[in-house]
């Protein structure tokens, strides 16, 4: 089982006149079972990256919506099609996915945890060790 994955996809940016291409890779990792990151390379700057959970994207591929806040999917204006809508305090942005490109890229996460399964990838020895710790006896390993 590998410990992560990428995924290239080709998103659109909606423009005032039309739309921009944007090259995007989806990262995810076993080290965060909840989440996956979604970078955007721009010519001459640097790298812009969200990151949001993973069951966001499945939700969007079975309901096509999902998402309140910052990150939320709704189904594209053409079939076949998700909109990504990305909000911060530094501007919002309104991007176009391939409903497959993105199925595809969110079956690759699940080599690495099973969807249900991200809990199970955890460390959880430290809060057991702060809490032991707080209730004044450290019997954890």
């Amino acid at each position: 089982m590998p410990y992560a994955v990428t995924a290239e996809l080709t998103m659109a940016l909606q423009c005032e006149d039309g739309r921009l291409g944007v090259p995007a890779v989806l990262s995810y990792t076993k080290a965060e079972p909840f989440a996956v990151e979604l970078t955007f390379y721009r010519p001459l700057s640097a790298p812009v990256r969200w990151t949001f959970a993973r069951s966001l994207i499945s939700t969007a591929l079975t309901y096509g919506n999902a998402g309140r806040g910052d990150v939320r999917f709704s189904a594209g204006p053409h079939p076949g099609e998700l909109t990504v809508h990305l909000s911060s305090p530094d501007g919002e942005a309104t991007l176009y996915v391939s409903w497959h490109q993105l199925r595809h890229a969110l079956e690759r996460t699940h080599l690495v945890v099973p969807e249900g399964q991200e809990s199970t990838q955890l460390d959880w020895r430290p809060l057991e060790r702060l809490l032991a710790a707080a209730r004044g006896k450290d019997d954890t390993p």
